[in-house]
Protein backbone atom coordinates (compact mmCIF):
# COMPACT_ATOMS: atom_id res chain seq x y z
CA UNK A 1 0.00 0.00 0.00
CA UNK A 2 1.74 3.20 -1.05
CA UNK A 3 2.39 5.76 1.84
CA UNK A 4 0.23 8.63 2.54
CA UNK A 5 1.07 11.80 2.40
CA UNK A 6 1.62 13.86 6.00
CA UNK A 7 1.94 17.09 6.83
CA UNK A 8 3.56 17.65 10.47
CA UNK A 9 4.07 20.07 12.95
CA UNK A 10 7.28 21.56 11.78
CA UNK A 11 8.35 24.44 9.79
CA UNK A 12 11.22 24.75 7.55
CA UNK A 13 13.50 27.05 6.42
CA UNK A 14 14.55 27.16 2.97
CA UNK A 15 17.19 29.15 0.92
CA UNK A 16 15.99 32.35 -0.76
CA UNK A 17 17.75 35.39 -2.03
CA UNK A 18 20.90 36.26 -1.08
CA UNK A 19 21.80 39.28 1.41
CA UNK A 20 22.90 42.33 -0.26
CA UNK A 21 23.85 45.91 -0.90
CA UNK A 22 19.96 45.91 -2.41
CA UNK A 23 17.72 43.30 0.12
CA UNK A 24 18.93 43.75 3.76
CA UNK A 25 16.97 42.44 6.17
CA UNK A 26 14.67 43.26 8.58
CA UNK A 27 13.80 42.40 12.49
CA UNK A 28 11.08 40.49 11.43
CA UNK A 29 12.99 38.39 8.69
CA UNK A 30 14.87 34.77 9.77
CA UNK A 31 18.24 34.24 7.21
CA UNK A 32 21.55 32.32 7.70
CA UNK A 33 24.94 34.07 7.71
CA UNK A 34 25.06 37.77 7.13
CA UNK A 35 25.38 40.16 10.07
CA UNK A 36 23.19 40.40 12.94
CA UNK A 37 20.07 42.52 13.54
CA UNK A 38 19.51 43.91 16.94
CA UNK A 39 15.75 45.24 18.01
CA UNK A 40 17.79 48.42 18.76
CA UNK A 41 21.47 49.83 18.23
CA UNK A 42 21.86 50.90 20.95
CA UNK A 43 20.36 48.22 22.83
CA UNK A 44 23.00 45.00 21.62
CA UNK A 45 23.63 42.04 23.80
CA UNK A 46 26.10 41.97 26.05
CA UNK A 47 29.53 41.51 24.63
CA UNK A 48 29.91 38.15 26.79
CA UNK A 49 27.62 36.44 24.89
CA UNK A 50 29.38 37.05 21.58
CA UNK A 51 32.37 35.53 22.42
CA UNK A 52 33.80 31.76 22.18
CA UNK A 53 33.53 30.01 25.43
CA UNK A 54 37.15 28.59 24.30
CA UNK A 55 39.01 31.45 23.12
CA UNK A 56 37.38 34.17 23.74
CA UNK A 57 36.92 35.75 20.02
CA UNK A 58 34.05 37.25 18.40
CA UNK A 59 31.74 34.37 16.60
CA UNK A 60 30.12 34.70 13.44
CA UNK A 61 26.21 34.84 13.00
CA UNK A 62 24.83 31.30 11.99
CA UNK A 63 20.96 32.20 12.29
CA UNK A 64 18.85 35.28 13.03
CA UNK A 65 15.24 34.10 13.78
CA UNK A 66 12.15 36.27 14.39
CA UNK A 67 10.19 34.05 16.29
CA UNK A 68 7.32 35.80 18.20
CA UNK A 69 5.24 32.81 20.69
CA UNK A 70 1.42 32.14 19.23
CA UNK A 71 -0.85 35.15 20.26
CA UNK A 72 2.33 36.57 21.74
CA UNK A 73 2.31 40.32 22.90
CA UNK A 74 5.84 40.79 22.29
CA UNK A 75 8.36 40.57 19.77
CA UNK A 76 11.20 37.98 20.15
CA UNK A 77 14.44 36.78 18.42
CA UNK A 78 16.38 33.80 18.44
CA UNK A 79 20.32 33.90 17.63
CA UNK A 80 22.93 31.07 17.05
CA UNK A 81 26.60 31.91 16.77
CA UNK A 82 29.63 29.93 16.15
CA UNK A 83 33.24 30.12 16.56
CA UNK A 84 35.28 29.67 13.26
CA UNK A 85 38.65 29.04 15.15
CA UNK A 86 40.28 25.93 14.10
CA UNK A 87 41.57 25.30 17.69
CA UNK A 88 37.59 25.57 18.75
CA UNK A 89 35.85 22.91 16.55
CA UNK A 90 34.29 20.05 18.45
CA UNK A 91 34.69 22.04 21.45
CA UNK A 92 31.67 22.93 23.88
CA UNK A 93 31.15 26.83 23.83
CA UNK A 94 32.24 27.34 20.20
CA UNK A 95 28.52 27.50 19.41
CA UNK A 96 26.16 29.75 21.13
CA UNK A 97 22.57 30.55 21.16
CA UNK A 98 20.82 34.06 22.44
CA UNK A 99 17.34 34.96 22.77
CA UNK A 100 16.22 38.33 22.50
CA UNK A 101 13.10 39.65 23.77
CA UNK A 102 11.48 42.82 23.34
CA UNK A 103 8.74 44.61 26.02
CA UNK A 104 8.00 47.87 24.72
CA UNK A 105 4.39 48.64 26.37
CA UNK A 106 2.64 51.07 23.85
CA UNK A 107 3.68 47.91 20.98
CA UNK A 108 2.31 45.25 23.72
CA UNK A 109 -0.94 47.19 24.28
CA UNK A 110 -1.82 47.47 20.38
CA UNK A 111 -0.51 43.95 20.22
CA UNK A 112 -3.57 42.30 22.91
CA UNK A 113 -5.99 44.66 21.38
CA UNK A 114 -5.24 43.23 18.13
CA UNK A 115 -5.25 39.46 19.29
CA UNK A 116 -8.56 40.00 21.78
CA UNK A 117 -10.11 41.90 18.80
CA UNK A 118 -9.82 38.91 16.74
CA UNK A 119 -10.79 36.40 19.01
CA UNK A 120 -13.87 38.02 19.64
CA UNK A 121 -14.62 38.84 15.66
CA UNK A 122 -13.93 34.58 15.51
CA UNK A 123 -16.36 33.79 18.43
CA UNK A 124 -18.92 36.29 16.90
CA UNK A 125 -18.44 34.61 13.65
CA UNK A 126 -19.20 31.04 15.41
CA UNK A 127 -22.28 32.16 17.18
CA UNK A 128 -23.77 34.03 14.49
CA UNK A 129 -23.67 30.78 12.36
CA UNK A 130 -24.80 28.87 15.38
CA UNK A 131 -27.92 31.65 15.40
CA UNK A 132 -28.49 30.93 11.45
CA UNK A 133 -28.41 27.25 11.91
CA UNK A 134 -30.54 27.26 15.02
CA UNK A 135 -33.32 29.40 13.09
CA UNK A 136 -33.37 27.77 9.98
CA UNK A 137 -34.06 24.29 11.49
CA UNK A 138 -36.85 26.56 13.98
CA UNK A 139 -37.88 27.69 11.02
CA UNK A 140 -38.77 24.47 9.03
CA UNK A 141 -39.96 22.95 12.28
CA UNK A 142 -42.60 25.91 12.26
CA UNK A 143 -43.74 25.41 8.55
CA UNK A 144 -44.09 21.19 8.75
CA UNK A 145 -45.97 21.61 12.21
CA UNK A 146 -48.57 24.27 10.23
CA UNK A 147 -48.78 22.07 7.15
CA UNK A 148 -49.82 18.97 9.31
CA UNK A 149 -52.54 20.92 11.57
CA UNK A 150 -53.69 21.90 8.41
CA UNK A 151 -53.24 25.08 9.35
CA UNK A 152 -54.09 27.67 5.86
CA UNK A 153 -52.37 30.57 8.16
CA UNK A 154 -48.82 32.18 6.82
CA UNK A 155 -46.35 29.90 8.82
CA UNK A 156 -44.46 33.07 8.79
CA UNK A 157 -46.51 34.79 10.67
CA UNK A 158 -44.42 34.10 14.16
CA UNK A 159 -41.35 35.43 12.44
CA UNK A 160 -38.28 33.28 14.21
CA UNK A 161 -36.30 36.88 13.13
CA UNK A 162 -38.34 38.73 14.67
CA UNK A 163 -36.77 38.40 18.40
CA UNK A 164 -34.44 41.08 19.81
CA UNK A 165 -31.28 40.80 19.04
CA UNK A 166 -28.78 40.09 21.93
CA UNK A 167 -27.03 43.11 23.24
CA UNK A 168 -23.57 43.10 22.44
CA UNK A 169 -20.73 41.90 24.52
CA UNK A 170 -18.11 42.98 22.43
CA UNK A 171 -15.50 44.96 25.20
CA UNK A 172 -13.94 46.61 22.04
CA UNK A 173 -17.22 48.50 21.03
CA UNK A 174 -15.60 51.82 22.13
CA UNK A 175 -13.06 51.69 19.59
CA UNK A 176 -15.42 51.23 17.01
CA UNK A 177 -17.26 54.50 17.96
CA UNK A 178 -16.64 57.86 16.14
CA UNK A 179 -13.84 59.14 18.49
CA UNK A 180 -15.85 62.45 18.54
CA UNK A 181 -18.59 60.44 20.42
CA UNK A 182 -16.42 58.46 22.72
CA UNK A 183 -16.68 59.27 25.84
CA UNK A 184 -14.01 59.18 28.65
CA UNK A 185 -15.31 56.14 30.64
CA UNK A 186 -15.41 54.14 27.13
CA UNK A 187 -11.60 54.87 26.80
CA UNK A 188 -11.01 53.75 29.87
CA UNK A 189 -13.00 50.16 29.66
CA UNK A 190 -10.91 49.51 27.02
CA UNK A 191 -7.96 50.76 28.73
CA UNK A 192 -8.99 48.23 31.90
CA UNK A 193 -9.74 45.23 29.01
CA UNK A 194 -5.73 45.55 27.73
CA UNK A 195 -4.70 45.08 31.86
CA UNK A 196 -3.07 42.01 30.48
CA UNK A 197 -0.47 43.29 29.24
CA UNK A 198 1.09 44.87 32.39
CA UNK A 199 2.10 42.23 33.97
CA UNK A 200 4.94 41.17 31.51
CA UNK A 201 6.48 45.02 31.65
CA UNK A 202 9.71 44.89 33.56
CA UNK A 203 9.87 47.08 37.02
CA UNK A 204 11.36 50.12 35.75
CA UNK A 205 13.57 50.54 38.80
CA UNK A 206 14.98 47.53 37.50
CA UNK A 207 15.65 48.99 33.67
CA UNK A 208 19.21 49.54 33.25
CA UNK A 209 20.74 52.15 30.97
CA UNK A 210 20.88 50.99 26.99
CA UNK A 211 24.52 50.09 26.30
CA UNK A 212 25.03 52.02 22.96
CA UNK A 213 26.27 50.39 20.03
CA UNK A 214 28.53 47.19 20.00
CA UNK A 215 32.37 48.10 20.86
CA UNK A 216 33.64 44.68 18.85
CA UNK A 217 33.81 43.62 15.27
CA UNK A 218 31.57 40.48 14.23
CA UNK A 219 32.95 38.63 10.89
CA UNK A 220 30.34 37.02 8.95
CA UNK A 221 29.12 34.48 6.50
CA UNK A 222 27.75 35.56 3.27
CA UNK A 223 24.02 35.97 4.14
CA UNK A 224 20.75 34.05 3.00
CA UNK A 225 17.41 35.45 3.37
CA UNK A 226 15.11 31.67 4.56
CA UNK A 227 11.86 31.68 3.16
CA UNK A 228 9.38 29.28 5.45
CA UNK A 229 6.42 26.49 4.83
CA UNK A 230 5.28 23.60 6.62
CA UNK A 231 6.66 20.41 6.69
CA UNK A 232 5.39 17.76 3.81
CA UNK A 233 6.60 14.55 3.90
CA UNK A 234 5.50 13.20 0.26
CA UNK A 235 6.65 10.25 -0.98
CA UNK A 236 6.72 10.82 -4.17
CA UNK A 237 9.18 13.81 -3.77
CA UNK A 238 11.05 12.06 -1.40
CA UNK A 239 14.40 10.84 -2.93
CA UNK A 240 15.11 7.35 -3.48
CA UNK A 241 18.66 7.06 -1.23
CA UNK A 242 19.02 8.35 2.23
CA UNK A 243 22.83 9.08 2.06
CA UNK A 244 25.16 11.98 3.21
CA UNK A 245 25.81 14.70 1.39
CA UNK A 246 28.72 14.09 -1.49
CA UNK A 247 28.12 10.29 -1.22
CA UNK A 248 26.63 7.86 -3.78
CA UNK A 249 25.24 4.68 -3.76
CA UNK A 250 27.48 3.36 -5.91
CA UNK A 251 30.24 4.33 -3.73
CA UNK A 252 29.37 1.99 -1.07
CA UNK A 253 28.21 -0.85 -3.40
CA UNK A 254 31.89 -0.82 -4.49
CA UNK A 255 33.03 -1.23 -1.27
CA UNK A 256 31.40 -4.00 -0.19
CA UNK A 257 32.07 -5.42 -3.59
CA UNK A 258 35.63 -5.13 -3.35
CA UNK A 259 35.64 -6.14 0.70
CA UNK A 260 33.26 -9.32 -0.41
CA UNK A 261 36.19 -10.73 -3.14
CA UNK A 262 38.91 -9.85 -0.78
CA UNK A 263 40.33 -7.40 -3.33
CA UNK A 264 41.34 -3.33 -2.05
CA UNK A 265 42.60 -4.04 1.03
CA UNK A 266 43.30 -0.60 1.72
CA UNK A 267 39.96 0.33 0.77
CA UNK A 268 38.82 3.99 2.08
CA UNK A 269 38.14 4.11 5.78
CA UNK A 270 36.27 7.44 4.50
CA UNK A 271 33.68 5.10 2.96
CA UNK A 272 33.81 2.90 5.74
CA UNK A 273 32.87 4.82 8.34
CA UNK A 274 30.09 5.95 5.83
CA UNK A 275 28.80 2.30 4.97
CA UNK A 276 28.38 2.02 9.32
CA UNK A 277 26.68 5.14 9.72
CA UNK A 278 24.08 4.42 7.17
CA UNK A 279 23.56 1.03 9.47
CA UNK A 280 22.83 3.56 11.94
CA UNK A 281 18.65 3.29 12.44
CA UNK A 282 18.38 6.90 13.81
CA UNK A 283 20.90 7.80 11.09
CA UNK A 284 18.76 6.14 8.25
CA UNK A 285 15.62 8.17 10.03
CA UNK A 286 17.27 11.39 9.67
CA UNK A 287 18.14 11.18 6.21
CA UNK A 288 14.73 9.54 5.42
CA UNK A 289 12.79 12.68 6.53
CA UNK A 290 15.52 14.94 5.25
CA UNK A 291 14.85 13.34 1.90
CA UNK A 292 11.48 14.38 1.48
CA UNK A 293 13.01 18.35 1.47
CA UNK A 294 16.24 17.74 1.01
CA UNK A 295 17.35 21.76 0.73
CA UNK A 296 16.10 22.62 4.15
CA UNK A 297 18.12 24.75 6.25
CA UNK A 298 16.75 24.76 9.44
CA UNK A 299 13.31 23.29 11.22
CA UNK A 300 11.12 24.71 13.87
CA UNK A 301 8.54 23.67 16.45
CA UNK A 302 8.62 25.11 19.62
CA UNK A 303 7.82 22.14 22.26
CA UNK A 304 8.74 19.72 19.60
CA UNK A 305 10.69 16.92 18.82
CA UNK A 306 14.38 16.73 17.55
CA UNK A 307 15.65 14.89 13.97
CA UNK A 308 18.66 13.43 15.83
CA UNK A 309 21.46 13.23 13.51
CA UNK A 310 22.65 9.84 15.70
CA UNK A 311 22.54 8.35 19.41
CA UNK A 312 26.09 7.86 19.82
CA UNK A 313 26.96 11.26 21.86
CA UNK A 314 26.12 13.00 24.83
CA UNK A 315 23.77 15.66 23.19
CA UNK A 316 21.57 12.51 22.07
CA UNK A 317 21.57 11.37 25.86
CA UNK A 318 19.27 14.61 26.27
CA UNK A 319 16.28 13.42 23.87
CA UNK A 320 17.05 9.73 24.41
CA UNK A 321 16.43 6.76 26.65
CA UNK A 322 19.54 4.49 27.82
CA UNK A 323 18.81 1.88 24.82
CA UNK A 324 18.71 5.13 22.06
CA UNK A 325 14.89 5.09 22.11
CA UNK A 326 13.62 9.33 21.69
CA UNK A 327 11.73 9.70 24.70
CA UNK A 328 8.53 11.85 25.29
CA UNK A 329 9.15 15.58 25.36
CA UNK A 330 8.14 16.31 28.88
CA UNK A 331 11.29 13.65 29.58
CA UNK A 332 13.83 15.27 27.54
CA UNK A 333 16.56 16.42 29.92
CA UNK A 334 17.39 19.83 28.70
CA UNK A 335 19.43 21.37 31.33
CA UNK A 336 17.80 24.20 33.56
CA UNK A 337 18.64 27.91 32.65
CA UNK A 338 20.89 29.57 35.29
CA UNK A 339 18.57 33.01 34.89
CA UNK A 340 15.43 30.52 35.38
CA UNK A 341 16.72 27.20 37.61
CA UNK A 342 13.07 26.89 38.68
CA UNK A 343 11.80 27.07 35.62
CA UNK A 344 12.39 23.84 32.14
CA UNK A 345 13.44 24.33 28.62
CA UNK A 346 11.93 23.05 25.11
CA UNK A 347 13.53 22.16 22.00
CA UNK A 348 12.75 25.07 19.64
CA UNK A 349 14.84 24.79 16.65
CA UNK A 350 17.25 22.72 14.37
CA UNK A 351 19.78 24.35 11.96
CA UNK A 352 20.37 21.83 9.26
CA UNK A 353 23.65 20.43 7.74
CA UNK A 354 22.29 21.62 4.30
CA UNK A 355 22.98 25.53 5.21
CA UNK A 356 26.61 24.35 5.49
CA UNK A 357 27.06 24.78 1.60
CA UNK A 358 25.61 28.29 1.66
CA UNK A 359 27.83 29.38 3.99
CA UNK A 360 30.29 28.01 1.82
CA UNK A 361 29.05 29.88 -0.89
CA UNK A 362 31.86 32.13 -1.33
CA UNK A 363 34.81 29.80 -0.88
CA UNK A 364 36.17 31.90 1.88
CA UNK A 365 35.29 29.83 4.85
CA UNK A 366 38.10 28.62 6.74
CA UNK A 367 36.10 26.14 9.26
CA UNK A 368 33.95 23.83 6.95
CA UNK A 369 36.85 23.89 4.00
CA UNK A 370 36.97 20.00 4.67
CA UNK A 371 33.38 18.76 4.82
CA UNK A 372 30.52 18.59 6.87
CA UNK A 373 31.67 19.56 10.37
CA UNK A 374 28.49 19.38 12.46
CA UNK A 375 25.52 17.01 11.61
CA UNK A 376 22.58 19.51 13.05
CA UNK A 377 22.68 21.99 15.61
CA UNK A 378 19.52 22.22 18.54
CA UNK A 379 18.51 24.70 20.50
CA UNK A 380 15.92 24.69 23.72
CA UNK A 381 14.82 27.72 25.33
CA UNK A 382 12.81 28.56 28.25
CA UNK A 383 9.52 27.12 28.48
CA UNK A 384 7.83 30.45 29.99
CA UNK A 385 9.63 32.74 27.62
CA UNK A 386 11.13 33.86 30.81
CA UNK A 387 13.65 37.25 31.23
CA UNK A 388 14.41 38.35 34.66
CA UNK A 389 13.26 41.65 35.05
CA UNK A 390 17.00 42.91 36.24
CA UNK A 391 18.55 42.07 32.36
CA UNK A 392 16.34 44.27 31.09
CA UNK A 393 17.52 47.84 29.69
CA UNK A 394 15.50 51.08 29.20
CA UNK A 395 14.58 50.60 25.77
CA UNK A 396 12.31 47.61 27.23
CA UNK A 397 15.13 44.87 25.35
CA UNK A 398 16.55 41.69 27.60
CA UNK A 399 19.03 38.84 26.24
CA UNK A 400 19.89 35.77 27.60
CA UNK A 401 21.74 32.66 26.83
CA UNK A 402 19.59 29.42 25.75
CA UNK A 403 20.40 25.85 25.27
CA UNK A 404 22.44 24.79 22.22
CA UNK A 405 23.34 21.19 21.35
CA UNK A 406 25.45 20.25 18.94
CA UNK A 407 25.57 16.92 17.12
CA UNK A 408 29.05 16.87 15.13
CA UNK A 409 29.73 14.89 11.71
CA UNK A 410 31.87 11.70 12.88
CA UNK A 411 35.48 12.21 12.24
CA UNK A 412 37.22 10.33 9.49
CA UNK A 413 40.62 8.82 9.90
CA UNK A 414 42.78 8.41 7.44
Amino acid sequence: MPRQTKQTNTLLGFVDIPIDGEEKPTIEDTFIGGEPLWFDPASPPPKKLLLCKNCDAPMKLLLQSYCPLANSIYDRIIYVFTCTKAQCRRKAGSVRAIRAVKRDPEAMKKNELEIKTEEYDRKQAEEKAKQEKMKTKELAKNIFTSSSKGNSSNPFDSNPFSAPEPKSANPFDALEKNEDEGSESEHKSVEIKAEGYKSLIPRKSTLQKPKGELDISLASFPGFFLYIEDEILDPSKSLDTQLPPGFTPGQLSQQGNSASSGKDIGQSKELEEISKAVDDPTFRHFTEIVSYNPSQVFRYEFGGSPLLYNTKDTISKVFCDSKGRLLDSSHFRIPNAAYHPSGSRVLELQIMPQAIDALESDGSIDILKDGMEWGTILVGSDAEDYAPDSFFDENYIAYVEEWCGVQWEEEVKN
